[in-house]
């Protein structure tokens, strides 16, 4: 409101940008909208001369980012294939899980080996290729 003040015209193009960026724009996490609306509220606040507006935004909005990916690899996820080769008759044991970003696969193969070193022929891992990162 403080941007676009008694102007209809900065208003109706205030309008048509935001929509544009929010249904032209394949979006896969919030955050990425969210960023994208406040740098055009932004640039049209320095663009209109209110950089007292604009720096406070801008200020408010570093501090807020900061806080919101200081944990954001704990909560994300990644869904994986996991294929077990055994030496026994079965062959293979396939598993669909959702890994945490911060784990390492590798860590992983070597507690599952740890567990049957003599049965276990090889661990492989693969990401699901359709899949993309889920936040919780």
């Amino acid at each position: 409101m403080m941007i676009i003040g008694d102007n209809a015209a900065r208003a109706f193009a205030i309008f048509a940008a935001v929509s544009l960026v929010r249904f032209r724009t394949n979006v896969r996490d919030p955050k990425e909208v969210t960023v994208l609306l406040v740098c055009l509220a932004l640039g049209l606040a320095i663009g209109v001369g209110r950089w007292d507006l604009g720096i406070a935004l801008c200020l408010f909005v570093l501090v807020l980012l900061k806080l919101l990916e200081f944990n954001e690899t704990a909560q994300a996820f990644c869904s994986m294939h996991l294929t077990v080769s055994t030496r026994n008759p079965i062959g293979s044991i396939v598993y669909y899980l959702n890994l945490r970003m911060n784990l390492s696969t590798d860590y992983l193969s070597e507690r599952i080996f740890e567990h049957d070193p003599d049965n276990i022929e090889g661990i492989q891992w693969e990401q699901q290729k359709s899949a993309t990162d889920i936040y919780q």
